[in-house]
């Protein structure tokens, strides 16, 4: 089946701006492998960052987790020397120079080793909001541009939080009092549920209601396997707002990655290496739709990828430091957003295989991007009257850095259009029109 694209020059009405974070940064490691990591990392120039699950990627430190900066719960809060900062100082370090807003999550590292030790409820919400205030002040002088902060990390899961909705409540309210108090241009988070408990989701937000809480962002995660499971999760989540009249509340995605419970990333986590899933144009293709479709809803606020140093869900191979095809995927999307201003209007008939979004540089030239996930080879033609070039960058099944990194140019045809085929599977292109 044919398909046919138009990439008109009239502008529309649509947003062009940031909403890509990342969840975790470059591990702390020797300073060649650092290096080369890092050159990786800044390339995404990433407008958002946050911390959860540290100590999974750097496992022989101690990290961002509030009970690992301050391990001895019974000592005095207000002396600075029961604070262990130094590791985290030099992890945050890393990407100092990164120009962009951080978001402090206030809360513990996920704990499947059944003991639950530093998961449980603290015994003073009081007190554990004065040193979470203290962590943040600290990183506040360090010159880190903090924003923002949640309050723990699903809290409804039994290998995160043991406590219960009301005491996660409490926890939440502690920290968003003292916070409003002390640090008011501070915004407060939460309580950032898996997508598939969305009674745990209503019955906070039932008690922010109750008691004249208004969280100033409301945080999910989530792991679907396709694009509308993602939506549809935001969807439900937001009904839910709307009946308690809390429907104008930013909402973001602390967490979320192409996968989810029950599916093949749980099934098979071991041996995944170069050929696993997450490497391959399918986790290509659903991340940068996901990104465009969440581009266009501005009740979305930002998407923190997850994540950076964590097998199996890195945007790159571990252990080569070499982009893998979601690296691709997030690096097309970036480049649309940062090297373009005005969004065009477009015609697809591709249907619900096709998705495409196009925006104009200062200069003239257009930038298209294209996921696609028909599974029979198709020609593509490319409309846009007035450009006389096409150069396209392309994410295939059969995916390879080289053709990733590279572009080639398409020949224009005798009626002024231009045609690439589209193979059979999963894709992602980014078409530059001069």
């Amino acid at each position: 089946m044919a398909v046919n694209i138009k990439v008109f020059d009239n502008e529309i009405n649509k947003p062009l701006r940031e909403i890509l974070g990342i969840c975790n940064t470059p591990k702390k490691n020797k300073p060649t492998v650092i290096g080369k990591n890092l050159e990786l990392f800044n390339k995404l120039n990433f407008k958002y960052i946050r911390h959860h699950d540290a100590s999974l990627g750097n496992p022989s430190h101690e990290l961002v987790d509030v009970s690992r900066i301050f391990p001895l719960f019974h000592l005095d809060e207000t002396d600075e020397r029961n604070y262990r900062f130094n590791e985290t100082d030099d992890y945050f370090s890393i990407v100092a120079d990164a120009n962009a807003e951080w978001e402090i999550r206030l809360g513990e590292t996920i704990d499947h080793s059944g003991y639950a030790t530093r998961i449980q409820m603290p015994p003073d919400t009081e007190k554990w909001a004065r040193i979470c205030l203290k962590i943040v002040k600290h990183y506040i002088e360090k010159g880190y541009n903090i924003t923002s902060v949640t309050v723990w990390e699903e809290p409804e899961n039994s290998v995160l939080f043991t406590g219960t909705v009301e005491d996660y409540y409490k926890l939440f309210n502690s920290v968003y009092n003292l916070f409003k108090r002390e640090l008011p241009f501070i915004r407060i988070g939460g309580p950032t549920c898996g997508s598939h408990d969305t009674k745990y989701f209503a019955d906070f937000i039932a008690l922010c209601v109750k008691n004249g809480t208004k969280p100033d962002f409301i945080s999910q995660t989530i792991y679907p396997l396709s694009v509308n499971v993602l939506l549809n999760a935001i969807a439900e989540n937001r009904k839910i707002l709307v009946n308690a009249c809390y429907g104008e509340i930013p909402y973001v995605l602390s967490e979320w990655h192409y996968g989810g419970p029950g599916s093949f990333i749980w099934k098979v986590w071991h041996g995944r290496g170069e050929k696993g899933n997450f490497n391959k144009t399918e986790c290509a293709t659903f991340t940068a739709t996901a990104l465009m479709k969440m581009l266009d809803d501005p009740l979305i606020e930002k998407a923190y990828y997850y994540c950076w140093d964590i097998t199996p869900w890195t945007p790159y191979v571990i252990g080569k430091n070499e982009e893998n095809a979601e690296y691709f995927a997030l690096y097309y999307f970036q480049r649309f957003i940062h090297e373009t201003s005005k969004r065009v209007a477009i015609e697809c008939d591709g249907g619900d295989n096709f998705n495409v979004i196009a925006s104009k540089t200062t200069d003239g030239n257009t930038y298209a991007l294209i996921t696609a996930s028909q599974q029979i080879v198709a020609p593509v033609t490319i409309t846009a009257n007035g450009k006389n070039t096409c150069y396209m960058y392309a994410i295939r099944e059969d995916f390879t850095i080289e053709e990733a990194e590279s572009c080639v140019s398409l020949a224009k045809n005798d009626d002024g259009n231009f045609t690439f085929e589209h193979y059979t599977g999963n894709a992602v292109y980014l078409l530059i029109l001069e």
